[in-house]
């Protein structure tokens, strides 16, 4: 296959088009899977002083830092990104397209400032870092936090395994190559036994046995898309790439599972399992067998290069040390 790309033309793969752009457009997958959504939502608070660092100076104008914890957890089941994008004293009416206040008056006195610290994804809260200047006055206006955020609230149409893709993949942000890994590949094993049942019914025999090997399964399932007369697994240009590394991934999840010894998994390893996840979920559910059909499922532009397309990285407003 031949991509033509804003350099010029290269050629490309099947395997290596599919792995650089799906696992460099997480997002896209997890939103198409229903895994995953992006909501911009209005925070509203006060600020909270760190007292353990200043003491309270009443009606005096104090510099105070300020140390915050927001808590999500009503509305996500993990978080995944989230993106400060602004801040300042609540005011009545619509916010949405204004700039929120930072100072309660003209001048430096009542000036706030707000950056990130921390999100803890599995806790789905944030940690905000922030400075005030004022005194009891400010510390007591309420203040809004506009912020765009990237969750899980539900397993989307993959159920069970779409919260076990929404672990891995809060456990891939958080850096835990590992844990991630074993996620996508049980995810996975769940993705394809839930097709051989939607398949062949509860029966553990049939076409495709529940104790069958798990290449095996998943080699039937993806004949069993395919139209008449095609040409078999074969005619696929990517599944050789594709099997090799599911059969690898799945040596590797069964090392860990009997605490047997084994490498440790690397990122490498937990995108090698993302992309195979985003694969078999494409061929298995509409997505077609060729590339390019795989792409347009996840609505990914095949013409893109790898280094445009969204990686998951954090971009979000954080506070200035100088």
């Amino acid at each position: 296959m031949v991509i033509i790309m804003s350099s010029g033309v290269h050629l490309m793969s099947d395997w290596k088009l599919l792995s650089d752009l799906l696992a460099g457009s997480r997002e896209q997958v997890l939103v198409k899977l229903g895994v995953a959504e992006r909501e911009t939502k209005i925070i509203r608070s006060e600020p909270q002083a760190d007292y353990e660092s200043v003491a309270y100076a009443g009606m005096d104008d104090r510099d105070y830092p300020l140390w915050q914890h927001e808590s999500l957890r009503d509305d996500w089941l993990y978080l995944f990104d989230v993106e400060l994008e602004d801040y300042g004293y609540d005011v009545d009416g619509p916010i949405a397209d204004q700039e929120l206040p930072k100072a309660s008056s003209d001048g430096d006195i009542g000036a706030i400032r707000y950056g990130i610290e921390l999100i803890d994804r599995f806790g789905c809260q944030i940690i905000l870092r922030g400075h005030l200047k004022g005194a009891s006055f400010e510390l007591n206006l309420d203040i809004a936090l506009r912020l765009s955020i990237l969750g899980c609230t539900y397993g989307g149409f993959l159920g069970f395994a779409g919260e076990t893709l929404a672990e891995g993949y809060a456990f891939e942000r958080e850096g835990r190559s590992k844990q991630a890994f074993f996620c996508y590949f049980s995810a996975l094993e769940s993705v394809i036994e839930g097709q051989r049942r939607t398949l062949c019914g509860d029966v553990e025999s049939g076409a495709i046995p529940y104790n069958d090997r798990l290449p095996n399964k998943l080699g039937k399932l993806v004949a069993a898309t395919m139209p008449e007369g095609h040409g078999g697994l074969n005619s696929i240009p990517f599944w050789g790439s594709l099997l090799t590394k599911f059969k690898a991934m799945e040596l590797l999840r069964n090392a860990i599972a009997h605490n047997e010894k084994h490498k440790a998994p690397t990122a490498v390893d937990a995108t090698d399992a993302f992309v195979a996840l985003a694969i078999i979920v494409a061929m298995l559910h509409g997505g077609g067998n060729s590339a390019l059909s795989i792409l347009s499922y996840y609505r990914i532009d095949p013409h893109q290069t790898a280094g445009t397309a969204r990686r998951g990285g954090r971009r979000t407003r954080r506070l200035s040390t100088t």
